[in-house]
């Protein structure tokens, strides 16, 4: 849009309330997020961050998180981010196999999705982290 230009903070942003300063200024995140190509399907992103959730929270831990993550690139192919959570997610399960024959099918997976990751998205610091985590 012409004329506009980009605010500093949210308290610069005209509008009649720091309320609406703050969920325009989130929308706008979000939507640049999405815009920049780490997902083109908001039901994807969700996904994406249900599954760093469990990751990370223990909340099912990297099984549970890999199901969603599967499920980000299941509803969008070419998030490069979805791909990436899938390496980390194998590489938990990996960690934790009982067996090694178990281990060692986790990390190869985690391999091909890393290097997947890095393909959909090369630009993406996530994807390459990953790779050096999965090749180490």
């Amino acid at each position: 849009m012409a004329g506009l230009k980009p605010q500093a903070s949210l308290f610069d942003a005209p509008t009649s309330s720091p309320i609406e300063a703050a969920v325009g200024w989130i929308g706008a995140v979000l939507i640049g997020e999405l815009a920049l190509g780490l997902a083109t399907v908001p039901a994807a992103y969700d996904a994406y961050l249900r599954g760093w959730d469990a990751y990370i929270s223990g909340d099912g831990g990297p099984e549970a998180a890999l199901g969603h993550f599967q499920n980000a690139a299941r509803l969008d192919p070419g998030f490069a981010g979805a791909k990436a959570g899938e390496a980390a997610s194998h590489l938990g399960i990996g960690h934790g196999a009982a067996s090694s024959a178990a281990a060692s099918a986790h990390y190869d997976a985690a391999v091909a999705a890393a290097k997947k990751a890095v393909e959909l998205g090369p630009d993406l610091p996530e994807a390459h982290s990953l790779l050096g985590q999965t090749l180490f």
